[in-house]
């Protein structure tokens, strides 16, 4: 653990601001690997500037890698979650990193799910619908009519977000500094972002095999079989392997690659479908 006695700098609402202006970039450093791990540092750099102002370089480092950690979640949706990172950073510097972490997994797919409901697959299509009624009529006001709808929530909802999440981070750390509140959250959290991506498996990780086999004029189907093993197995078992070469300190983008060669490979010869 670092060891910090470089006295906390004050975030006042001048940072929060800059952290709201560098929101509306968010999604242009989208990643496959990490997917918005810099967007996310590129919002908080100017509260970590002002924090770590007097602190080593070590110190600075492992703050910065904190932040480089994977996380994804609505563009929207990740105001308050940088608020209460902003705000823990403060309280607690790099003495607080494990909790700043969980924490940000087990926010990121509850809002994530939030934002996905209201914004994209509400407010969204209600801005376009309108939008393009203008539009199909001949009137280039439709498009901005949708835009002015759109941003009408979108940007009120990252401004108060990162003001509402600081705000009641701050609040929420003073309440809890002497008590295990803190503690238990943050496992809570974790047990949450894990649930949440077991969940996911199935979803983001498609294999299927498609080969039949006849046995005395009678079709055998292996996903079938495979299905009544466990559904998903094999989705499963793949993302098991990739944890556990990631933990034993394989890049992401070297088994990235090798996933996509074996799919193109496995396919070519019909052994995957």
């Amino acid at each position: 653990m670092i060891n910090e006695k470089v006295p906390n700098e004050k975030i006042d609402k001048k940072d929060l601001n800059k952290m709201f202006w560098r929101m509306q970039l968010f999604q242009g450093s989208w990643n496959y690997e990490r997917m918005q791990n810099l967007a996310f540092l590129f919002c908080m750099k100017p509260v970590l500037k002002k924090i770590y102002k007097n602190s080593s370089k070590e110190e600075k480092t492992v703050a910065i890698k904190r932040h480089l950690e994977f996380f994804n979640t609505h563009p929207t949706m990740a105001a308050p979650i940088l608020g209460i990172s902003a705000a823990m950073e403060e309280q607690g510097r790099n003495n607080a990193g494990n909790a700043i972490s969980s924490l940000k997994v087990g926010m990121m797919g509850p809002l994530a799910g939030l934002g996905d409901s209201i914004i994209w697959l509400t407010w969204m299509p209600i801005c376009m619908s309108l939008g393009a009624s203008f539009c199909s009529q001949g009137n280039p006001l439709g498009l901005i009519l949708a835009f002015l709808m759109f941003n009408i929530v979108n940007v009120p909802l990252k401004y108060y977000g990162i003001k509402f999440g600081y705000e009641k981070g701050v609040a929420f750390l003073k309440e809890t500094k002497n008590s295990d509140v803190i503690q238990r959250y943050t496992t809570m959290a974790t047990i949450l972002g894990l649930i949440i991506v077991g969940g996911l498996i199935p979803q983001m990780v498609a294999v299927k095999v498609p080969i039949v086999i006849t046995i005395n004029k009678v079709k055998v189907t292996i996903q079938e079989i495979l299905d009544g093993i466990m559904p998903s197995l094999l989705p499963l078992i793949i993302t098991f392997l990739c944890y556990r070469s990631i933990k034993k300190g394989k890049s992401s983008i070297t088994i990235l690659l090798l996933i996509i060669v074996a799919a193109i490979v496995l396919g070519a010869i019909g052994i995957l479908g």
